[in-house]
């Protein structure tokens, strides 16, 4: 009786095993090794399949960027990972601020104004009045021609 119950279990087994290789399907290897990364850009989501171990920069060049991407804020070199979510930071436009009613704090906003600076330019205009032209920022001391043309697109009179 145990005899015939072994050969019925491996009878059964083997049975199965035929019926389980049989349904068998080969894995796809060209997509097991993509790996999804979403980009955000403009408020605009895309999906986009790239190899393992990739850069950001090689996934920002399976997406159709403007000339308004806020360079400073991305490190092309990062390694992204499978589905990870990278959003696009743009150049946004800046108030732009009054050489002639700003206080030394608003003018540490721009680039290369500390309040060392700041102050200067306050000094400056409390002692000789306001300024008549941009360029008039140049006679404050230590604002020379190279920091000036740093801060000029985002001063007003």
């Amino acid at each position: 009786m145990q005899r015939v119950l072994f050969f019925m279990l491996l009878l059964g087994v083997c049975i199965m095993g035929i019926v389980g290789l049989k349904d068998m399907r080969p894995i796809d290897q060209a997509n097991q090794s993509l790996m999804n990364v979403t980009v955000i850009y403009k408020n605009e989501t895309k999906t986009v399949l790239i190899e393992p171990f990739a850069t950001l920069d090689e996934v920002l060049e399976k997406v159709v960027l403007d000339g308004d991407v806020d360079e400073r804020k991305i490190n092309r070199q990062k390694i992204v990972a499978h589905r990870d979510v990278i959003t696009i930071p743009t150049l946004t436009e800046i108030e732009p601020i009054s050489i002639n009613t700003a206080t030394a704090l608003e003018l540490q906003v721009l680039t290369g104004v500390g309040p060392k600076m700041a102050s200067d330019i306050v000094a400056y205009r409390e002692e000789h009045g306001n300024f008549q032209m941009l360029e008039d920022l140049m006679l404050v001391k230590g604002m020379g021609v190279k920091k000036f043309e740093k801060i000029k697109a985002d001063i007003c009179l």
